[in-house]
């Protein structure tokens, strides 16, 4: 199941001492919405002292690319924990959304980084121009005109004498 990102809206209960309490805000990449509410609750855990137990989730919307057909570049903050401590760091991905960049996110830092999806914690992100871009890999495909050669274009043979698949040397197993 693909990453989706999902904005989810909450606070601690009402009480007679704090009638109307601090909302928080937070956007987050889950699987689903559920995950989505425990990744929320994992985090104002160690924002604020405020639990599951001592709160209530007011909203959870899934928040959807208003251009899905426009490439674009995206810039992530986070931070990830490896068996050496934790590291800071940004990274850059292409794509047409916020959702399957993320899915690049998460699969490249499994593949570089051996890092577990739970250990891996986006701080920011944002849709970052052209100019901003900073790493090449992503800085080669802004140049205007670029062109890609068709892989599966092959000249085939007009005849089936003619095809030969690994040599230029006429055929001589068979008998014409």
């Amino acid at each position: 199941m693909p990453l989706r990102y999902y904005v989810v809206v909450g606070r601690a209960k009402p009480t007679k001492t704090n009638p109307e309490p601090k909302i928080y805000r937070l956007k987050v990449f889950a699987r689903n919405d559920v995950r989505a509410k425990s990744k929320f609750w994992y985090h104002i855990a160690n924002f604020d002292r405020l639990k599951r137990a001592n709160g209530q989730i007011l909203a959870v919307h899934r928040i959807l690319d208003p251009e899905p057909l426009r490439v674009k570049n995206f810039g992530f903050w986070l931070k990830y924990q490896s068996r050496s401590g934790i590291h800071n760091m940004y990274r850059e991905y292409r794509a047409l959304s916020i959702e399957t960049a993320a899915q690049k996110l998460f699969d490249d830092m499994a593949g570089r980084h051996k890092a577990k999806a739970a250990n891996i914690h986006i701080i920011d992100v944002r849709e970052i121009s052209d100019h901003e871009v900073k790493r090449d890999k992503i800085k080669q495909f802004l140049k205007p005109g670029l062109k890609f050669k068709n892989p599966y274009k092959v000249p085939r043979a007009a005849t089936r004498r003619d095809f030969r698949v690994f040599t230029k040397k006429p055929i001589s197993t068979r008998q014409y």
